[in-house]
């Protein structure tokens, strides 16, 4: 979750909104990444998490809440699960 949150804050140029981002954080309506800095924020995730997106496989809706992308990431990645109270 922490990592996520601060690659959003990254591609913002904005450290303090990772706080503020939670699993059901809307990225795109509440964060406000547009189509520019979502293609930016993507790739910096294939790189963070060692990961290829292959868009033609991975609906749009995955990368548009914390939730979604964290569950696609830990099945990309084979890791495990966060703890729920966790972040």
């Amino acid at each position: 979750m922490r990592k996520v949150a601060a690659a959003i804050a990254s591609v913002e140029d904005d450290p303090s909104i990772a706080v503020n981002i939670g699993y059901a954080t809307d990225i795109i309506n509440e964060v406000g990444l547009d189509s520019l800095k979502m293609t930016d924020f993507i790739l910096g995730l294939e790189d963070d998490f060692g990961i290829s997106i292959d868009f033609d496989k991975v609906e749009y809706e995955t990368f548009t809440r914390v939730d979604r992308l964290i569950d696609f990431l830990i099945e990309a990645t084979g890791a495990s699960a966060p703890s729920p109270v966790a972040s």
